[in-house]
């Protein structure tokens, strides 16, 4: 996922050292790959998940050891100075149970141009999909600050670069 995003990310964005992602959702794998990564690489990460969803603590002390990380409970702190929001699904497989609790705690965690407003003025939007309307709204998405389509057609490049780098060692 890391090298699909930096394979995605528009020329006006900061280089990788000062880059400010925020996500904003579940604390799943994205999540927890994003920040084992990340950190180490000079990029400023804030995480907003709902208090009962929180990330695993080896993986939050980790990051925390290798550069600037920041986890909140509200998004508005979260996506504050961010040159990217990220969400991801708020249900993965085999949450299915879950779904409706999970949206009543995740109320408030969409991804919208109202919570954008905190963020730069130029901020961008990812999500590696399949995406849900509550997850992120539809002028967002579709709109201009949206990279999904790019992101998307990306990442079959960057698999096929992993794979041929991994065939030819």
């Amino acid at each position: 996922m890391l090298l699909n995003h930096k394979s995605t990310e528009s020329d006006p964005l900061p280089p990788l050292p000062n880059l400010n992602i925020a996500w904003v959702g579940d604390a799943n794998n994205i999540i927890n790959s994003m920040l084992v990564t990340y950190p180490r690489l000079g990029l400023n990460v804030k995480v907003a998940t709902p208090k009962d969803y929180p990330i695993l603590p080896d993986v939050l002390e980790y990051s925390k050891q290798h550069g600037n990380v920041e986890v909140y409970s509200d998004p508005v702190l979260a996506v504050k100075n961010a040159d990217i929001i990220v969400t991801d699904t708020w249900v993965s497989m085999g949450q299915e149970a879950e779904h409706q609790q999970r949206l009543k705690s995740f109320k408030g965690f969409q991804v919208t141009e109202e919570l954008g407003k905190h963020a730069k003025p130029d901020w961008k939007f990812m999500h590696c999909l399949p995406r849900k309307p509550y997850e992120v709204d539809d002028t967002v998405f579709n709109g201009p600050r949206s990279l999904i389509y790019p992101e998307a057609e990306n990442r079959k490049y960057t698999v096929m670069a992993v794979y041929e780098a991994l065939m030819n060692k």
